[in-house]
């Protein structure tokens, strides 16, 4: 994915949660995905991150501290950053609460809320997309079209690629790279 982001010279990447299959993370992953970073700091490329259900926000520190291009979005309230092109006008806005455990039963996309349409914002959520689903953000796909001020929603938790809407606001499932 990084290679990818470098090559194709994106403007950020997002990741929408379960970047770690468990809460206790490995070593060597916790040293990969700080490289990784690095490397994408390197080439001018901010990333931002929020926890899933596979790797909530954890009280103790990282073994590793994040390159300052990595966001991490809190997991008390909803967390919004600006995206800045190479000159500093803001391009686009990412908006985004983690998990603070194994499950969370809350509707945080309910208290998604953008300034203006002036620039595409982008929601991050990491959800099952069912509704009566307590365990993984309960929420449905009309609720998400509802949101007029998102324009795309990045999900995650379901780990295959699949395009729910293709207008706007544009939602979808990345999946994994893995196989």
């Amino acid at each position: 994915v990084c290679d990818a982001a470098i090559e194709h010279e994106v403007d950020f990447v997002v990741i929408s949660g379960d970047l770690y299959d468990r809460e206790a993370r490995s070593v060597a992953a916790c040293r990969f995905f700080v490289e990784e970073c690095q490397r994408l700091k390197e080439a001018g490329i901010p990333v931002y991150v929020i926890a899933g259900n596979h790797d909530p926000l954890r009280e103790q520190p990282d073994l590793f501290e994040l390159p300052q291009n990595v966001k991490v979005f809190g997991g008390h309230k909803p967390d919004i950053y600006p995206v800045l092109d190479r000159d500093g006008q803001t391009i686009a806005r990412v908006i985004g609460q983690s998990y603070l455990g194994r499950t969370d039963p809350r509707k945080v996309h309910l208290d998604y809320k953008t300034p203006d349409t002036s620039v595409w914002n982008i929601g991050l959520l990491h959800t099952q997309l069912e509704l009566n689903n307590l365990n993984y953000v309960p929420c449905s796909l009309s609720e998400l079209k509802n949101k007029q001020d998102i324009h795309y929603w990045a999900l995650g938790h379901i780990h295959k690629p699949q395009i729910l809407s293709q207008s706007v606001p544009v939602i979808s499932y990345s999946g994994i790279p893995q196989g």
